[in-house]
């Protein structure tokens, strides 16, 4: 599963909104919603986010292993 969590510290130590990102930089305001959510987010709007904020795609978002599916089936 992809994370958002590290978008908001990022926004925050650099002191941009999801304000001036969608008036600035056309990132649509359901994207941040998506971000929110930790759903599916599209590249291009990974793409703008390291380039107005200057930073790694590590800066803004992590993968975190979904934990095994429990296997209810005899063998």
């Amino acid at each position: 599963m992809i994370i958002y969590d590290r978008l908001w510290k990022t926004l925050a130590e650099r002191g941009v909104s999801c304000y001036k990102l969608t008036k600035v930089y056309g990132i649509s305001k359901s994207q941040f919603v998506r971000m929110k959510k930790n759903a599916v987010v599209k590249t291009t709007t990974v793409d703008l986010l390291c380039q107005a904020l200057g930073c790694r795609v590590e800066d803004i978002m992590e993968y975190i292993p979904d934990p095994p599916a429990d296997d209810d089936r005899e063998n």
